[in-house]
């Protein structure tokens, strides 16, 4: 399959290629992810034309992605999360400054909405020299509030779209060092990503969204998605797990650690939650990023709708497994 964004010159041309032909990749999430990847490196590479500079990059840096990009794991919709590292010299600052506007109005324009967050690199918070980034990474470490631990978080989903992929990996390991000297921060990660809604009720059925837009709708990222990806990123920081998507993690766990056997059903119950999710866009598909976190339940079968709860019961037994893993892991690093 050739790749569509080759030739395209601007980020409209962009957007109207993407329309064009994402809906057709949504059975088949692996690629859909490239070409995702594809698409924001060809914003890239469209900024950094159009950035007024004199000369190309004024030093080595890294643009990086997070969330469910860092995963592989968009949809045909996603918003934007990303960053920049790079090395401080002459004009540097200014360039990336300059670089990171221009690269988030282009892939606004491309069709990724911004972040509610600002989890991106217009955000001085995610677009620092790389002396600055281990600095800021150890602060967060030291802090151990609730904010510095979902910013670590939400960093060691980050994989670099274009540029020096090095950087992240030295960033990541300064993390994991920092972990074996605090790792009390591994049961502030867990405090972090503790469930907060529930998504069935005392009768075992989903429970809906009762108003507005998507009134007798599932939310089946927060409900569903989210708990099984923030378990297995917690694992993947505690084993040191390089991997960033969700299904990568989950085998380099089960070939790296001794958990393969008690994993086994998770990785069953994820595969399966991910068969329902892209089936579901694929036979609806979401017209915006909103609207691809919902689902109607009156769309799925009967064997689907089980499925889904009998997922979201292992999702707390995973759960469950995962903080009695780390906590355990934490007790040892201690002694």
């Amino acid at each position: 399959m050739e790749n569509w964004f080759n030739n395209a010159q601007d980020y409209d041309e962009l957007r109207t290629i993407r329309q064009q032909h994402f809906y057709s990749l949504v059975a088949d999430p692996i690629i859909l992810n490239q070409y995702h990847d594809y698409l924001m490196q060809k914003v890239v590479s469209i900024a950094m034309q159009r950035v007024d500079f004199t000369s190309p990059s004024p030093s080595s840096f890294a643009f990086f992605v997070m969330g469910s990009a860092g995963r592989k794991e968009q949809g045909p919709w996603s918003d934007q999360d990303h960053g920049m590292v790079y090395i401080e010299s002459t004009h540097s600052s200014l360039y990336f400054e300059q670089l990171a506007e221009e690269i988030t109005e282009g892939l606004q324009i491309s069709g990724y909405e911004k972040c509610d967050g600002n989890v991106m690199a217009t955000n001085p918070k995610w677009c620092k020299p790389l002396i600055e980034w281990k600095e800021q990474l150890k602060s967060w470490v030291d802090m151990n509030d609730w904010e510095s631990v979902r910013n670590l978080l939400t960093f060691m989903d980050a994989r670099v779209i274009m540029g020096n992929a090095p950087f992240i990996q030295e960033m990541k390991e300064l993390i994991w060092k920092e972990i074996d000297v605090h790792p009390a921060l591994l049961q502030r990660m867990i405090e972090n990503t503790k469930y907060r809604r529930k998504p069935l009720n005392l009768l075992g059925q989903l429970i809906l969204e009762r108003y507005g837009q998507f009134a007798s709708h599932f939310q089946l990222k927060e409900h569903v998605l989210i708990p099984y990806v923030n378990a297995i990123r917690l694992l993947s920081i505690a084993e040191k797990i390089q991997a960033t998507s969700t299904t990568d993690r989950v085998i380099e766990i089960c070939s790296q650690t001794p958990y393969a056997e008690e994993m086994q059903e998770f990785i069953i119950a994820y595969q399966e939650l991910e068969q329902i999710r892209f089936q579901y866009y694929a036979e609806n598909l979401p017209a915006t990023y909103e609207e691809s976190h919902y689902i109607q339940p009156a769309s799925l079968t009967k064997e689907q709708t089980a499925k889904l709860k009998e997922i979201i019961k292992k999702g707390k037994k995973l759960h469950t497994f995962i903080h009695q893993t780390i906590l355990h892991t934490a007790r040892k690093r201690k002694t």
